[in-house]
């Protein structure tokens, strides 16, 4: 008989906590975190569906350069933390205890965590994927409109259908019932695509998501260099229109937007691990193609909610 596979780890090592982040959440990273790093998590992962409790008694910033491979639910119990994905803030700035979040797939996602205590769901499986061909028959990809849920009575239901799928992957007996599985696995796509606004994406033959992620790709590797959309247009394959059509329709953001944002997040991940006795704010952002210091500090501070020289003496 098939039962969920449950985890339980506890650290303070930052190294153990990212690899056991990474082994739940399927990536990321944390940065700007002391030599003491409490960490607990506990998984149960069941037919596709990952389910767990994580908390992190410290400050920090983590990051995942491709976002979440699936829709990632968070919900907070304490503490708290801000999340963007892109190149634009999304939902609350700060979440805190009671709310719940949703990250779409496949952006870019950056977090402040502040001691967030939180809960988790990753959606994958086939009952998330039946649900959203069923609501979206014709589409080619399925786009959230939203982080926080649309209504608190939205918002309500989802706590309540996260309470619901934690009980059965914590119950063998449960878990062992195909009945139950199914129509709470089922329950949760349903509430989830309500409750984040999901909606077809233009289901055309000429916007396939791999033009998307050779730009994506392109600009991961060459960030530091003063790239222009023109150039991530080239790289793709596609002209710039169909770029700027295709980013917007499976990232909700534009190239150029992207572009800003890889660059300002590659800069506050090397202020994060830089020596703020030895380096400066002036010569990272040089490093990094910011030549106008002044219009790269205020971008910085929209982009983060702080100044560059703070993040270095973290």
């Amino acid at each position: 008989m098939q039962r969920p596979e449950r985890t339980r780890f506890r650290t303070t090592d930052p190294a153990e906590a990212t690899a056991a982040a990474q082994a739940a959440l399927g990536g990321g990273s944390f940065t700007g975190v002391e030599d003491r790093f409490p960490f607990a998590q506990t998984a149960a992962s069941f037919q596709g569906v990952v389910e767990g409790r994580m908390k992190i008694g410290a400050r920090a910033s983590a990051y995942l350069t491709d976002g979440y491979p699936v829709p990632f639910l968070m919900m907070v119990r304490s503490g708290g933390m801000s999340v963007r994905q892109g190149a634009t803030p999304v939902g609350p700035p700060v979440l805190t205890p009671g709310s719940a979040a949703l990250l779409a797939p496949g952006r870019s996602t950056w977090a402040e965590l502040d001691h967030p205590d939180l809960d988790f769901l990753q959606m994958g499986g086939e009952e998330h994927e039946r649900v959203a061909r069923e609501a979206f028959p014709e589409a080619r990809h399925v786009v959230f409109g939203r982080t926080s849920p649309r209504s608190p009575a939205a918002a309500t239901a989802v706590l309540h259908t996260a309470r619901a799928v934690r009980l059965v992957l914590a119950s063998d007996d449960l878990s062992s019932s195909p009945l139950v599985v199914e129509s709470t696995f089922r329950h949760l796509a349903a509430v989830v695509l309500d409750a984040f606004s999901a909606a077809e994406s233009i289901p055309d033959r000429h916007r396939g998501s791999s033009a998307v992620r050779r730009a994506v790709r392109f600009v991961e590797a060459n960030v530091a260099r003063p790239l222009t959309v023109h150039d991530m247009a080239a790289a793709a394959g596609v002209s710039l229109r169909t770029l700027q059509q295709m980013f917007r329709t499976e990232r909700a953001e534009t190239p150029h937007a992207y572009l800003a944002r890889a660059r300002l997040d590659a800069v506050r991940l090397a202020l994060l691990r830089a020596d703020p006795d030895r380096d400066t704010v002036a010569a990272i952002a040089r490093t990094w193609g910011f030549l106008g210091l002044g219009r790269f500090a205020a971008a910085y501070r929209e982009a983060f909610g702080e100044n560059p020289s703070a993040t270095l003496r973290r």
